[in-house]
């Protein structure tokens, strides 16, 4: 018997949206005006917003304002031009090489991942002095904001933007 083989190819596009919800959007929306919103959880809060616990599935208190300010807990080099999702009038283009820090806002009981900036990337060595955890952060604002995470084009170190 013979044996057949097929190589099939298609391309499917689609557009495609999925609903975050409320108080994802009301995060989303308040980036416009540069204020960074989480939510207090029982003792604890998270920035950015969080629609509830996930150990006691406890739903938010309250909605609390930030100005992002925070500080980096870990963060990666990359050197691969970045295959990310565009957003539509986002005033970054993405070059390599980049950082991309995961940062604390406020004492956040959780992080989140974003650029980092404001370090030369060109010379290791100084990377390695000028970025350990703990480092104080700042959020840096497009000026086109749109109602979506790159509306902050980055965080640098807060010593670099005095």
């Amino acid at each position: 018997m013979t044996e057949l083989k097929a190589n099939l190819q298609w391309n499917l596009h689609c557009d495609f949206s999925q609903p975050q919800g409320e108080l994802y959007s009301q995060f989303m929306s308040a980036l416009k005006d540069k204020i960074f919103l989480g939510t207090k959880i029982g003792e604890k809060s998270y920035f950015p917003v969080k629609q509830f616990c996930s150990t006691t599935y406890q739903e938010p208190e309250k909605v609390l304002e930030s100005d992002g300010f925070g500080v980096v807990e870990s963060f990666t080099i990359y050197n691969k031009k970045p295959s990310r999702v565009a957003f539509p009038g986002a005033d970054i283009a993405v070059e390599a090489p980049y950082i991309v820090a995961a940062i604390s806002v406020h004492n956040s009981s959780q992080s989140f991942f974003h650029f980092l900036s404001g370090v030369d990337i060109d010379n290791p060595l100084a990377i390695l002095e000028s970025i350990k955890a703990g480092l104080e952060v700042r959020p840096v604002w497009a000026e086109n904001r749109q109602g979506n995470i790159l509306d902050i084009l980055y965080f640098e170190p807060v010593s670099s933007s005095n």
